[in-house]
């Protein structure tokens, strides 16, 4: 069934200024939607194979991830055009942790050939280097095996676990961590014997 895509306000306008009138018949348009052959090349779903054997059942790895939904700007509408950028690049594969969720590097594949995409390239390392994410740069067309890859997530993985148990830790103290007496000033001003102003002694 085609999909019906309507734009009323345009369609108004446009027909006002050819008219003069603001009655305008509906327009259905068929928008030409296929669906891709492919999610992953054949490269790519070997390198993901290889990804998902070194890691096991300690994290997931999710291809072809926006670096938006990773990362985002604290301030965006100062960093407007950096905001654009992290919704247009990608992250190839995202490790992430299989038990909280949480994103434990990112690995690119894509070879750096020419200078525009070296400064693309500058621009994911830097943001995700200011977000504290590790990154992981491979070759796509001679990808390591899975024991140098399980080698190399290993210490990433470790890192990652010994930061959030220790961030969990600070959370547990501070929730077990008593509440602070409050106390009214007029107690307070009792408690050292004097009168609060405009008080009847």
């Amino acid at each position: 069934m085609p999909i019906e895509t309507h734009f009323p306000w345009v369609l108004k306008a446009r027909h006002f200024f050819k008219t003069g009138r603001w009655e305008v018949p509906k327009v259905a348009a068929t928008v030409p939607a296929e669906a891709r052959p492919r999610f992953l090349s054949s490269a790519e779903l070997v390198l993901f194979r290889q990804l998902q054997q070194a890691v096991g059942t300690r994290a997931i790895v999710c291809p072809h991830t926006r670096l938006s939904d990773v990362i985002y700007l604290a301030n965006a509408t100062e960093f407007v055009q950096q905001a654009v950028r992290l919704n247009l690049k990608r992250i190839d594969f995202l490790i992430c942790d299989a038990t909280s969720g949480a994103s434990i590097c990112a690995v690119q594949t894509e070879p750096i050939m020419d200078r525009r995409r070296r400064t693309q390239h500058d621009f994911m390392r830097q943001v995700l280097a200011t977000a504290k994410l590790p990154l992981i740069r491979l070759d796509i067309e001679n990808p390591p095996s899975v024991e140098e890859l399980r080698h190399l997530l290993d210490e990433i993985i470790a890192k990652h676990r010994t930061k959030a148990s220790s961030i969990a830790t600070v959370h547990s103290n501070e929730q077990l961590r008593p509440p602070t007496q409050q106390l009214s000033w007029q107690k307070r001003l009792s408690q050292r014997g004097s009168t609060p102003p405009g008080a009847i002694k």
